[in-house]
């Protein structure tokens, strides 16, 4: 059950994120923050739905995580991808 809410959350966020992508020029680093913020909390949220750490496992967020680091990048080039500020 918590799987599926986690995959809800991130579903629902990357809606939301698309539809504000038109304007996110003027919501820049709240919007960026609050990305990694959504992202974080779905990563943390790994152990509650696959249980114990297994070598080798993939977490629930798999690739998802890595368009916030992305999005960092593309917002401040890649300094600010590697070390959001």
């Amino acid at each position: 059950m918590t799987g599926w809410l986690v995959i809800g959350v991130m579903a629902l966020w990357t809606v939301a994120t698309i539809f504000a992508t038109p304007s996110a020029s003027s919501a820049g680093r709240p919007l960026l923050a609050a990305d990694m913020l959504v992202t974080v909390g779905c990563l943390l949220a790994t152990p509650a739905v696959q249980g114990a750490y297994q070598q080798g496992s993939m977490p629930i967020t798999g690739t998802w995580m890595g368009g916030a680091v992305l999005a960092w990048g593309v917002y401040g080039g890649r300094r600010l991808g590697a070390v959001p500020r």
